[in-house]
């Protein structure tokens, strides 16, 4: 079990689902007509941009599985700070692995549920970390290659802010 004083790491988690919390929270109350509606040709629903959200968790989450074979690639720092310098800015970018992308198959409360086990799952990943169990690059992702635990979470919260902006500029077109 974990001491009383919270981990940074743990902070940082708490930091994402409260995000992720303000995130639902702000959709709860709009129409299933506004969060299934595009604001434009080519581009995500709200529904859409939070299927996103829970798949491209789920395809970085899922090195935990084998948290061992992943090591430090040459160049893995510069393209790490490369996603996350796209990820800070207005860039648009297209999805880096097919299984981020979105399929509009499931309703939000399915995503909800999906996303819900997913942060289960990491703040027991987190509490093998914390206790020294599991070290060093833990996660893949499709661009910048072997993360670490820290990497992995700030790269969560900065891409769910990133969405959180473009949903609320979703929902002004509503209003």
């Amino acid at each position: 079990m974990l001491n009383a004083m919270p981990h940074p790491l743990l902070k940082k988690l708490d930091r994402i689902e409260n995000q992720r919390t303000q995130l639902l929270e702000k959709i709860q109350t709009l129409s299933s007509e506004q969060l299934q509606q595009p604001p434009g040709e080519g581009k995500w629903s709200i529904l859409e941009i939070i299927e996103h959200l829970v798949l491209a968790e789920d395809t970085v989450l899922a090195g935990m599985k084998d948290p061992g074979k992943f090591t430090s690639k040459k160049g893995s720092w510069f393209r790490y700070q490369l996603v996350m310098g796209i990820l800070r800015g207005p860039v648009k970018v297209q999805v880096p692995a097919r299984a981020m992308h979105p399929r509009g198959k499931q309703s939000l409360t399915e995503l909800i549920q999906r996303w819900e086990k997913s942060h289960q799952l990491l703040r027991a990943h987190l509490e093998k970390v914390i206790t020294g169990e599991i070290s060093g690059p833990v996660f893949s992702h499709p661009v910048s290659g072997p993360i670490t635990t820290k990497q992995g979470l700030n790269m969560l919260e900065i891409h769910i802010r990133r969405h959180f902006k473009q949903i609320n500029k979703i929902i002004e077109i509503f209003a």
